[in-house]
């Protein structure tokens, strides 16, 4: 097959090579072949600066065809609005940004009556000067006439205020469709936004006049014909598409319909809070002449709450919010969209409950780890009978979650290990969970897609705390090894770097290296790239640990680390100087990480 072309003595894909200045060039060279123009070659002259335009306009045209041909391609799409229109073909939906989450606990006044109440969604406390509020109806029952701590149903708290969309009139056709007009591709920490997780939709229907609530569903074509619910899209204009049914795949809008839509506005960054910022605070109900309209329909009063008996309850949190999530990029996209595909909505194998944990629940979950019932028994409930316990019960994050979630038979689960994302240590010694609010959320969501066969059971990991640590010879080993143990660094004899400095850059890649938003569930304590790292500060010539214990000391020409379970201290403590492979429910964390300086030494060499 001839790749040339004759006429012009060019390969046939030339056309790619060129840039404006080869382009002109070319031209110049190809009048020179005859006498008929003179001063093409004259910088300058018309000739000259025609054959300009001509070079130049080929090569933003080029410009063009390149950028074109690599963005309606799935794995060269760099562009944030070409990815999500392609991935629109796979009726997959990126992620916008998620505001903080903030789990309450509830406490009745010994004068609030004994009775059932519901306190209505969209009430809201203020925290800090921002707004917390409520997408679900909070249950509880007061039980006694003292003071009481009362059942809160598993809700959270949604950082934001409470934006009440103009009502849309249906116009009746298939597939009704609805963008909100908020443009929402903004920085989190600077400007406010839509939160993607906070949608709440109500339809006012012309055949009896009454409004109902519709759920939010992740295809339509999931749904029959009389299901209310509704699809929704952060588009790739950043604003979001709310779109109902056709009468076969779910209900179908009618004309003169009316669509009621509620979403929080989130204050960013700035609106997440640490413990305590609820406490005291009145709990105060939306109000709108829409929205009492949807109470009248929606709620019977029998055990709606009133203004005056919800000041008798009173919220507070132990734990911060957790921080906010800002949207899928095209790299996440890439990864995220084929995997959510081939599950098709449906969680039955392992990969496809973390996909969906990831997609789903990354404003909550730092990490995530699905496992069988096979890796339960054999390895989670062999390490608490290798730790002494007569039964696995024994434990007490074991047992909540035995009486919150699982059933009567303990077999022919998914059970899930999962790490907070607002961090996963208080007091920089003992682990946190995900609280049972929370976990409630997951598994709420993933009984809507799971198999019929299995259940899926939430599980608190075994998080290892780590230290610098080093054993005398015969020793027995346990965590008061950390308190004499030392990580000594060589300064060069020709650095100019301070001793300070040094100190300051290990620390910060120290803390770094075992950030939660660092770690993995089940990865490899990696002492290999933490040596490199500290290895890698200008100065830094050699690195040593040290045992300083009475008159012994003892020096090793590497990172040992000591690490053990928190919560069983004179069982579970392990020390070595090379690669620590953790299980698949172990996490680890930096123990006493704001004195991590203390146990490091720089010398001269």
């Amino acid at each position: 097959m001839n790749n040339t072309i004759v006429e012009y003595d060019l390969p046939v894909n030339a056309y790619a090579s060129f840039d404006a200045v080869s382009m002109k060039q070319l031209i110049i060279d190809r009048l020179k072949t005859n006498d008929t123009f003179k001063d093409q070659s004259f910088e300058g002259s018309n000739l000259n600066a025609i054959i300009d335009i001509v070079a130049y306009m080929y090569h933003v045209l080029l410009f063009q065809l390149n950028q074109n041909a690599s963005e309606a391609v799935f794995t060269q799409t760099t562009i944030y609005e070409n990815m999500n229109k392609l991935v629109s073909l796979l009726n997959y939906k990126p992620d916008g940004q998620q505001t903080s989450l903030l789990e309450f606990t509830a406490t009745a006044t010994n004068t609030l009556p004994i009775d059932a109440y519901l306190v209505k969604r969209f009430s809201y406390v203020v925290a800090d000067g921002y707004n917390y509020t409520l997408l679900n109806d909070l249950n509880f029952e007061k039980t006694t006439n003292d003071i009481e701590e009362v059942s809160t149903n598993n809700v959270v708290l949604y950082q934001g205020t409470l934006t009440e969309y103009p009502s849309y009139v249906a116009t009746g056709e298939q597939f009704e469709n609805i963008t909100i007009a908020y443009s929402n591709l903004v920085d989190v920490n600077t400007s406010k936004y839509i939160s993607d997780n906070s949608f709440t939709v109500y339809v006012k229907e012309t055949n009896d006049g009454k409004w109902y609530l519709y759920d939010e569903t992740s295809s339509l074509y999931l749904n029959s014909v009389s299901d209310r619910v509704f699809e929704k899209r952060f588009n790739e204009n950043g604003r979001y598409e709310i779109k109902f049914g056709d009468g076969v795949n779910g209900r179908k809008l009618i004309a003169d319909d009316t669509v009621g839509i509620y979403f929080i506005i989130s204050d960013g960054r700035k609106g997440e809070v640490s413990p305590g910022a609820i406490d005291g605070a009145a709990i105060k109900f939306f109000k709108s002449p829409r929205f009492d309209q949807i109470v009248t329909d929606v709620y019977t009063t029998e055990n709606l709450i009133t203004e005056n008996l919800v000041q008798l309850v009173s919220l507070t949190n132990d734990y911060p919010s957790t921080p906010v999530s800002d949207s899928e990029t095209v790299d996440q996209i890439r990864i995220n969209a084929p995997k959510l595909f081939s599950a098709q909505n449906r969680a039955v194998t392992l990969t496809d409950y973390k996909v969906i944990l990831d997609k789903n629940f990354n404003y909550i979950l730092a990490s995530s780890q699905p496992v069988n019932n096979t890796y339960y028994v054999d390895r989670y409930i062999k390490y608490f009978y290798d730790l002494g316990l007569s039964k696995p019960n024994d434990d007490t994050g074991v047992l909540i979650n035995q009486l919150n979630f699982m059933t009567s038979t303990n077999f022919n689960n998914i059970y899930l290990f999962m790490v907070p994302k607002f961090g996963t240590i208080r007091n920089e010694i003992t682990p946190l969970s995900l609280s049972v609010a929370q976990k409630q959320l997951v598994t709420t969501e993933l009984n809507k897609v799971k198999s019929a066969t299995h259940e899926v059971i939430p599980l608190d990991p075994v998080y290892k705390a780590f230290s610098f640590g080093l054993p005398l010879n015969n020793e027995t080993i346990s965590t008061s090894i950390k308190d004499e143990t030392f990580l000594v660094v060589k300064r060069s004899r020709l650095s100019k770097q301070s001793v300070e400095k040094i100190k300051n850059e290990i620390v910060t890649f120290i803390r770094s290296y075992f950030d939660t938003a660092n770690c993995q569930l089940g990865q490899v304590v990696d002492i290999t790239i933490l040596s490199n790292l500290i290895l890698s500060i200008e100065g830094v010539a050699s690195i040593f640990t040290r045992r300083i214990s009475g008159t012994t000391t003892l020096q090793l020409p590497a990172i040992s680390l000591i690490y053990w379970n928190p919560f069983y201290s004179q069982n579970d403590v392990q020390i070595s100087a090379q690669n620590i492979p953790l299980e698949l429910f172990e996490f680890p964390f930096l123990y006493e990480q704001s004195l991590i300086s203390n146990k490091i030494i720089v010398e001269d060499e």
